[in-house]
This record gives structure tokens, C-alpha cells and sequence, in this order.
């Protein structure tokens, strides 16, 4: 995966010419020491969806006790499930001594999830167990719906963000709410009322974009905000959470901080500027400004 850096410039001359419920698993290979318990060293999940966890082991360790515990061996090792109490919560373990595969399923995934566990098989009281590290992480788009990360705006002024989702949610209700997701969050607008005091929100089903403009900015604004799609009673809501940052500076010029798109798909950057820019040269460029941004479209070659 490669990041890349873009900023939007104003060249001050003024010119008379105006201007997705997808479980992602990313595995870096079964890996082992001596072969005799193998795994995945990496699984990443989705928040609200499920992960299966599967670690392969030699024919020896058939009738072992087998565990599924949580931490760094360093600091200790927390026993999960176990295959003599296979089931805790959300988490399920399941041995198939056929295929001598130990699966674990950990059901409606949570952000706290996130962290290092390991597969282990008990051995005798004087020989140390077996044991293979996983790193497991929790990330909170599937793909399905995705947006800026972070948006700053300027006290005064507008900001409009863009989350971008997969056309089968085209009829679905969205919502534009407030809050943390693991402690609540409060709907401001939706597809049912897409308008509040100064807030508008448009949904553009051809294009799967549904898009979110708060006017006239206060510091108060600030927070956390995401974007939803109301799926069913049993099945969790998609959601994309976005961090919205309130300056008090000039606010000449602003837009997000960080935009993420899917392999494949498209994803379109919104920068505001003052409206003494109107009739400036503008450009898209890539790089940093640091060592140097290249030119790749502009006003004059869009």
C-alpha cells in the first residue's frame, strides 16, 4: 500500500479567468520455528462483524489441552476459551483434531478486541507450552462505507464531508450523527430529515455518495461525528467515524486532512477557500511541501 501526500494551492496572481458487511483478512502467511503449531502472525477484523482465527498444530499435540489466551507472554497470558470451556461471550473455539486445525470465532467485533493473544498448547508441568503469537486488529470501515477521516473547518464558515458507500445501500436510511460509537451516538440529520438548524445532508443514490454540509461553524462543533447506514434489527449498522476539527484562524483555505478510497473505486476531495481566492489560479499537487509538490491538475488544466 503506498501513502500519498496532495495539497491544494492558491497561486496568488489574480487571473480575469474565473476559475462494505466484508470480513477482511490480512494474513502475512502461515509462519512457524519448529512446524509443530503454525498460524496467522496478523488478522485483521471489522467492528460489529466476526474473525476466525486459525492455528494448525502436529499430530502429537492431538489429545493436548489447547488454549486460546490474551497478552504478550513477556507480561502474561490470559486464558480465553480453552478447548474444555470452548465457549465465553462472543468468543467460540472449535478443535478439528481430523485436520488437527484449533479455530477461534470472536462474534460482533469490538474495537477493544484489538491487541495480541495466542494460540497454546498445555503440555506436561516440567516442559514449557507451545505457543503461537497473534496480533489481532479491529478496524472500524469494511469498505462498504468509507470517508475522511478528519475534516477541519473554520469557525464562521462551511464544511461539507462526503462519505462515499456501496450501491446496495442505495435505498437504505442514513444518518449523520454525533458521538462515540462505543458510547453512543446522537442522529443530527438523516435521509428521513435531511435538514436542522444548519445542517443539510444530500443523498446522491446514483453515485453511492452521501454527502453532509454544516454551515456557519462554531468552535462547539467540533468532535465526532459519522456517517451510518440503519441496517436491520439483527444486523449491525454500518458506520464511518470522522473527526471534525474547528479553527479559529483566517479559514482562507480548508478542506480534510486525510481521505481514504478503495482499490477500484473513486473518491473526490472537497477544499473551501475565501472568496477573495474566486478568481486565483488553483492546483492539485503531489508531494510534500517540504522537499517539493508537483503540479498534476490545475484551473488552467483540469
Amino acid at each position: 500500500m503506498e501513502l500519498v501526500l496532495g495539497e491544494f494551492t492558491l497561486e496568488r496572481h489574480p487571473r480575469t479567468m474565473g476559475a462494505i458487511a466484508l470480513l477482511v483478512l490480512i494474513s502475512t502467511g502461515f509462519v512457524s520455528g519448529s512446524g509443530a503449531l503454525t498460524g496467522t502472525e496478523k488478522i485483521r477484523g471489522v467492528v460489529g462483524q466476526s474473525v476466525t482465527v486459525e492455528c494448525r498444530y502436529d499430530q502429537i499435540y492431538k489429545d493436548y489441552m489447547k488454549k486460546w489466551c490474551r497478552g504478550d507472554l513477556s507480561i502474561g497470558c490470559s486464558t480465553v476459551v480453552s478447548t474444555d470451556q470452548p465457549r465465553t461471550g462472543r468468543i467460540l473455539m472449535a478443535d478439528n483434531k481430523t485436520q488437527r486445525i484449533l479455530s477461534v470465532t470472536v462474534n460482533n467485533l469490538k474495537k477493544s478486541d484489538e491487541g495480541l493473544y495466542q494460540c497454546v498448547m498445555e503440555r506436561l508441568i516440567y516442559v514449557p507450552n507451545k505457543r503461537f503469537t497473534i496480533s489481532l486488529e479491529v478496524s472500524e470501515g469494511s469498505g462498504a462505507l468509507t470517508g475522511p477521516e478528519k475534516v477541519r473547518g473554520a469557525v464562521g464558515q462551511s464544511v461539507t464531508v462526503e462519505c462515499r458507500y456501496d450501491l446496495r445501500y442505495r435505498d437504505y436510511v442514513k444518518k449523520w450523527c454525533r458521538g462515540d460509537p462505543y458510547v453512543g451516538c446522537s442522529a443530527v440529520v438523516s435521509t428521513d430529515q435531511p435538514r436542522s438548524e444548519r445542517i443539510t445532508m444530500t443523498d446522491y443514490k446514483t453515485r453511492g455518495i452521501l454527502s453532509v454540509t454544516m454551515d456557519n461553524l462554531r468552535k462547539s462543533d467540533e468532535g465526532l461525528y459519522q456517517c451510518m447506514i440503519e441496517r436491520t434489527m439483527l444486523i449491525p449498522n454500518e458506520r464511518f467515524t470522522i473527526s471534525l476539527e474547528v479553527s479559529e484562524g483566517s479559514g482562507a483555505l480548508t478542506g480534510p486532512e486525510k481521505v481514504r478510497g478503495a482499490v477500484g473505486q473513486s473518491v473526490t476531495v472537497e477544499c473551501r477557500y475565501d472568496p477573495k481566492y474566486k478568481d486565483y489560479v488553483k492546483k492539485w499537487c503531489r508531494g510534500d511541501p517540504h522537499v517539493g509538490c508537483s503540479t498534476v491538475v490545475s484551473t488552467d488544466q483540469p
